[in-house]
């Protein structure tokens, strides 16, 4: 009765070794990944095609915006590939932003997270 959840940035580095964990655990103890949290997702991971469709040439926005704008396409381009590479189901942990404490920041990641789907 394992199940296997692990958890990843969508950093390079972090997918490299999610991923070397994931088909490790599975060919060594035979234990497949039941699905894959993903750390501090940007909203863009979960957008709708056209909603980023819609976003345009950002050239003309403000660097932080754009900024943003192109680290959160890079992400979700990160999330489709590590789908692919490893076909489990994905919950999107979004990043937080502000909290008070360190269980007040528990609490927030805790709240987005429904684990019962994959029991």
């Amino acid at each position: 009765n394992i199940q296997l959840f692990p958890v990843t940035l969508l950093e390079e580095m972090a997918i490299a070794e999610t991923l070397e964990l994931a088909q490790s655990m599975a060919k060594d103890f035979d234990v497949p990944c039941s699905a894959l949290l993903v750390n501090c997702a940007s909203p863009m991971c979960a957008a709708l095609d056209g909603d980023i469709a819609a976003l345009g040439e950002t050239s003309d926005y403000p660097a932080a915006l754009r900024f943003a704008i192109e680290r959160g396409i890079t992400e979700r381009k990160r999330c489709r590939e590590l789908g692919a590479a490893l076909p489990a189901p994905q919950m999107l942990i979004p990043r937080i932003t502000q909290w008070s404490n360190d269980l007040d920041l528990i609490a927030k990641i805790g709240e987005g997270m429904d684990f019962s789907r994959f029991s």
